[in-house]
C-alpha cells in the first residue's frame, strides 16, 4: 500500500478556484450560443407548426370536398383551433382554422394584404397572384434566423430550413 504523506492529500483550496474559475469562464463562453440554438429550435417549432395547419387545412378541404381556410391571428392565445362560420373571421362557405405562433415570433407573408388562405376542394390554394404563397417566420427584433413556409402550385406546404434558404419572401 502506498501512504502519502500529509502535503499530498486532497486538493488545496488554491486548485480548486483555479479550477472553478476554468469551469465559469468556459461555461459563459458557451452560454450565448446555447441561447442561439433555444431560440433556433423554438422557431423551428414555430415553423413546423404552421406546417402541420396547412397540412390540415388542405386536407380538411380535400377531404370535405368544400373550400376551407387558415386564419395567421395576431393575437389571443397561442393555439391551433377551428373557428365557426359564424364568427367575423370566417365566412359561412369557409371551415377556417385560426393558428398563432408565440408573441416573439414574427410570421410574415409575401402579400401583406391578405390575412387568411384559403384552399380549394382540389387541395389547390384559392390566390389570384402569380407568386406562391410565402411565410417567413423570424424572432422579433432579430433578422439572424429566418425559416420559410412556401406552398407548391399544388398546394402542398414545405418547409425550408436557413441553411438551404436561398431567397427569402420577398
Amino acid at each position: 500500500m502506498v501512504r502519502l504523506n500529509r502535503h499530498q492529500q486532497g486538493l488545496s483550496l488554491l486548485e480548486l478556484l483555479v479550477t472553478l474559475t476554468i469551469a465559469v469562464a468556459l461555461l459563459l463562453g458557451v452560454l450565448p450560443s446555447f441561447n442561439q440554438w433555444i431560440d433556433d429550435r423554438r422557431l423551428h417549432s414555430a415553423a413546423g407548426s404552421l406546417l402541420d395547419a396547412l397540412r390540415l387545412v388542405r386536407s380538411e378541404a380535400i377531404n370535405s370536398g368544400y373550400s376551407a381556410g387558415l386564419i395567421i391571428a395576431d393575437d389571443g392565445p397561442v393555439a391551433v383551433e377551428w373557428v365557426t362560420a359564424q364568427s367575423s373571421e370566417c365566412t359561412a362557405e369557409l371551415r377556417c382554422l385560426r393558428w398563432r405562433s408565440a408573441a416573439d415570433i414574427a410570421v410574415a407573408r409575401r402579400d401583406l394584404a391578405v390575412d387568411q388562405l384559403h384552399y380549394q376542394a382540389t387541395g389547390r390554394p384559392l390566390e389570384d397572384g402569380a407568386e406562391p404563397v410565402c411565410f417567413t417566420l423570424q424572432k422579433v427584433g432579430s433578422d439572424l434566423i429566418a425559416y420559410t413556409v412556401r406552398l407548391r402550385p399544388t398546394g402542398v406546404p414545405v418547409l425550408v430550413v436557413p441553411a438551404v434558404q436561398q431567397t427569402p419572401c420577398a
